[in-house]
């Protein structure tokens, strides 16, 4: 009987509860919230190239900044990053961070790494949507231009790309 009793308050508890939420938790919200490079991609203001050099972007900037643990792209043991990875990061997103304005290399990590949608990036940054828009573009199409230089440094062939 003690049992029925405390299942029924704790159905009320959360009727209560489910009554009370307005929206979903961050958490649902994190996991329905569209892929910000797909969406991009998907609605043509970014091509196929911008499409690789985001993605590319993502997992050298969260390879280096120690917050992924692949395997593939760190070494077994101490943490260190893999070769490949160093290499990309040396010859690809060091250049690349340097020759874009520092406007354009934060749009970009905005889109890539932090996954913000371009409208969160506008309310974030007081930016204008076209404005985000072509920087996102410039600074994926900088970072093309360096993977096209640079065929050999293939990031396809690790296991979380």
């Amino acid at each position: 009987m003690a049992k029925g009793k405390n299942k029924a308050k704790a159905r009320a508890a959360a009727q209560v509860l489910a009554a009370e939420r307005v929206g979903p938790t961050r958490q649902t919200a994190a996991k329905v919230k569209p892929c910000p490079i797909r969406r991009m991609h998907g609605v043509g203001q970014i091509d196929d190239d911008q499409r690789d050099a985001a993605l590319e972007i993502a997992l050298v900037h969260e390879a280096i900044s120690g917050r992924l643990r692949a395997a593939g792209l760190r070494e077994r043991g101490g943490g260190e990053i893999s070769d490949k990875i160093a290499e990309i990061h040396k010859q690809r997103y060091l250049p690349w961070v340097r020759s874009v304005s520092p406007v354009c290399a934060a749009v970009v990590r905005d889109v890539a790494v932090a996954g913000l949608l371009p409208e969160e990036i506008v309310a974030r940054r007081r930016m204008e949507w076209t404005d985000v828009i072509e920087h996102a573009q410039a600074g994926l199409g900088a970072y093309a231009t360096l993977q096209r230089r640079t065929p050999k440094l293939d990031i396809r062939s690790l296991k979380a790309y």
